[in-house]
């Protein structure tokens, strides 16, 4: 409704911005990566503790690359917490 307020109004509907701490910064990277069907890239180490997601047909690996499958989608929140932990 604010928003709609705004268009209407001629404001600026985006007003206000969000400052992201390292942690936001990295969650929204891998987040947006496994949204997309290239997925996004892991570190070596990091790949030890996506396996079981592989292993369930949840996830693919493509190179440095982990994409999600259909299934995978369902546990993205899951596998990000995983990959954000480990980067933390």
């Amino acid at each position: 409704a604010e928003w709609m307020e705004r268009v209407t109004g001629g404001s600026d509907p985006v007003q206000g911005t969000e400052t992201l701490t390292a942690s936001d910064r990295t969650e929204e990277e891998v987040y947006l990566g496994l949204r997309t069907d290239s997925g996004v890239v892991l570190q070596p180490d990091e790949w030890l503790l996506v396996a079981p997601w592989i292993e369930a047909g949840w996830a693919l690996r493509d190179a440095d690359r982990l994409a999600l499958t259909a299934e995978g989608w369902l546990r993205m929140d899951a596998i990000v917490l995983t990959i954000v932990r480990s980067r933390l």
